[in-house]
């Protein structure tokens, strides 16, 4: 990264909203207006998602900003953070305000489970807290019969 800089390429930061340090920020968000963007698959999407938020899965976020609104904060989202910290890099390249959601959903349905379609904690994700760090496993069963 510091080679990148030294050449002079552009480089840019969003901030990242860590629900496990910061308990009900995402409520607060929501209540203030901001608009929350799933960049999850169709089918993630359905299986659980933040209510009234907007699913624009990742490969079609480009062709589809124009849904969104310049005016708002966009809060984005995926399943670990992965791709939602992509699409808010795109965000910002087109002028958008835009905030990504460390670890995603799975830290949605851990640390704000009221603002999800079912309301209630994933029972696949079990998690531990530590200091440093937090540590998710989903699917424990699925893995468990997969080594």
């Amino acid at each position: 990264m510091e080679e990148w800089r030294q050449s002079g390429y552009p480089t840019h930061s969003f901030t990242k909203l860590n629900l496990a340090k910061h308990p009900g920020v995402l409520e607060k968000l929501i209540e203030v207006g901001c608009q929350v963007v799933d960049v999850r698959t169709t089918h993630e999407y359905s299986s659980n998602n933040i209510k009234d938020s907007l699913n624009i899965p990742l490969p079609k976020l480009p062709s589809s900003m124009d849904k969104l609104d310049n005016s708002k904060l966009i809060v984005c989202y995926c399943k670990g953070g992965f791709r939602s910290a992509i699409a808010c890099s795109l965000l910002l390249k087109a002028g958008f305000n835009a905030q990504d959601i460390v670890l995603g959903f799975a830290a949605v349905s851990v640390y704000s489970p009221t603002v999800t379609s079912s309301g209630e904690v994933n029972p696949l994700i079990m998690y531990h807290m530590s200091p440093f760090k937090l540590c998710l496993l989903v699917g424990v069963s699925h893995n468990a019969e997969h080594g």
